[in-house]
């Protein structure tokens, strides 16, 4: 019984990519945020966790720890998007 061929096709395939469409020769920009932008949103996500967790009662926090979070994780964003910050 003869072997049948291997027929090499190709396929394109899309991928669904969560990147900006950006010009050839182009790239984002991110950088590693200064040191004192990575302490503050450490501290304020800290904060969030023990006004949650820990018991503690602080005014705005406690009412709010997760936009406490996300405010901490946009500090953190902001810094690696913007050179210098």
């Amino acid at each position: 019984m003869p072997r049948p061929e291997l027929v090499s096709t190709q396929q394109t395939v899309k991928v669904l990519s969560l990147r900006p469409k950006l010009k050839r020769g182009e790239d984002m920009n991110i950088s590693a945020p200064r040191q004192i932008t990575l302490i503050i949103s450490v501290v304020i996500a800290l904060v969030a966790l023990v006004a949650r967790y820990g018991g503690v009662s602080i005014p705005f926090i406690s009412e709010h720890p997760f936009g406490t979070l996300l405010i901490a994780y946009l500090v953190l964003l902001i810094g690696n998007v913007l050179e210098g910050v």
